[in-house]
């Protein structure tokens, strides 16, 4: 399946600046997990992993505001999101504990 709007999507990224310095990395980690168009996620972001599948990886540049950014995605599932899901966007900005630490961004 293929990431269409509404659609819940698990990922694991890297996000490096334009030098290539590490931000935030959970390549080594479990996926988060967001419903794809809810505005989890830096739009750019959203519109530049549409139509990504299970499996795909990509380097992509992506802005947000002023600053752009390079991720390196992995998307690990792509599923419909239920109508309770969308209605109560369930996934929103939902990161396991595990991701964020003190030079974490989420």
């Amino acid at each position: 399946m293929k990431i269409l709007p509404h659609t819940l999507v698990a990922i694991r990224y890297r996000l490096r600046n334009l030098d290539g310095h590490v931000l935030e990395s959970i390549l080594d980690k479990g996926p988060v997990h967001y419903i794809h168009g809810s505005g989890a996620v830096m739009p750019s972001l959203d519109d530049a992993i549409l139509g990504m599948q299970p499996g795909e990886t990509k380097t992509l540049l992506v802005s947000d505001n002023a600053d752009q950014f390079f991720v390196d995605v992995v998307i690990d599932a792509v599923r419909t999101a239920t109508e309770q899901e969308i209605k109560n966007n369930d996934f929103l900005n939902r990161y396991p504990d595990e991701h964020c630490g003190p030079d974490c961004i989420c």
